[in-house]
């Protein structure tokens, strides 16, 4: 006779905090010729920024915001050095340096989304594109982001799905571009011929040396995988978009800029992308598999697990199986399930 298996699910964490997934900069500022005629008594920022809905805070000032037109916000605040802190649904906060803002003038800001595609930059399923090129040393980018010069024959980018133009620039080579609607891997060969080019005008490299903690983690600058933590590799001076990803943390994305002949030292920490699961069962050797994957054998304590919403099966000889799912958050050390038989 086949017996039955209990599986009895005891939650105890609280709700998990929402994952903010973009990051915003600030481009630039500078004082404008214009005066602030106004509010003569107070400094004026005009923010500029695609990003919707953005929301401001001076801790220490008071703030009177106006939204003008589309993507321009006018600040009004008090003379003197502010730490602005700027707020938008999905994105982390932005807390811009202490800036003296003077009485009467106008600064403007330019504020930007920091991703790497048109829309929305998800945690997951970046997609890879690979590129087999005929020549090395090549400078290889996509969009506007500033070409990395490539030592290897094979470029790796991951992008999120969308259509991408990806550039390829060598001295004595025309160049060569590749348009390509990414949904799925692409590996795809690119063949240099001898020609007049137009190389980018790249200044002297800098010299950056990449850590992480943990490390092992996956090194992607302007979209382009570099290597793992931790790494050490040359770049032309200017400004690069880094994320920093390893499976079971969240991705890391910033910004950071390379001045000519400089080394430059970069240490991310990641922040825990699992919890914990705990299995009880009175049947030693109950096999435990976590989405439809192999985790075990019952019984296991404080086993890692990547955060979110599982489905939970568990088997042993002459036992039905037994399904549930199981909600796993960041750091938190779950006792589910406890499997009576």
């Amino acid at each position: 006779m086949t017996r039955m298996l209990l599986l009895c699910f005891i939650i105890t964490s609280a709700g998990a905090a929402q994952t903010l997934n973009r990051q915003m900069m600030m481009d630039s500022v500078w004082e404008s010729t214009k005066l602030n005629v106004a509010f003569p008594e107070k400094a004026l920022i005009i923010v500029r920024s695609q990003v919707q809905n953005l929301q401001f805070d001076e801790p220490n000032r008071n703030l009177k915001v106006e939204a003008v037109g589309s993507g321009d916000w006018y600040v009004y605040l008090t003379p003197g050095t502010a730490r602005l802190k700027i707020n938008a649904a999905g994105f982390q906060r932005l807390e811009l340096p202490p800036i003296n803002f003077k009485r009467k003038q106008t600064y403007e800001m330019k504020i930007s989304a920091l991703g790497y595609a048109s829309s929305n930059r998800a945690d997951d399923n970046l997609i890879d594109v690979t590129f087999q090129l005929s020549q090395s040393g090549v400078y290889a980018s996509y969009g506007n982001l500033t070409p990395i010069l490539s030592k290897s024959t094979l470029i790796s980018f991951k992008v999120p799905k969308g259509e991408y133009t990806f550039h390829f620039q060598k001295a004595g080579y025309a160049d060569e571009k590749r348009t390509i609607s990414v949904s799925a891997p692409v590996q795809m060969p690119v063949e240099l011929r001898a020609g007049a080019g137009t190389p980018p005008a790249m200044k002297l490299p800098g010299f950056v040396v990449m850590q992480s903690d943990p490390p092992g983690a996956e090194i992607l600058v302007n979209g382009q995988r570099i290597g793992a933590t931790p790494f050490q590799f040359d770049l032309p001076a200017g400004r690069y978009q880094l994320e920093v990803r390893k499976p079971l943390y969240h991705p890391d994305l910033s910004v950071f800029d390379v001045r000519e002949n400089e080394t430059k030292e970069i240490t991310r920490k990641l922040r825990a992308r699992y919890g914990y699961l705990t299995v009880s069962c009175t049947i030693a050797g109950a096999t435990v598999y976590v989405d439809e994957k192999l985790l075990g054998t019952a019984p296991m304590d404080r086993r890692q697990v990547e955060s979110g919403k599982h489905t939970l099966r568990i088997e042993a000889p002459l036992y039905h199986s037994m399904i549930g799912s199981v909600q796993i958050r960041d750091g938190e050390a779950e006792r589910s399930p406890s499997l009576i038989c």
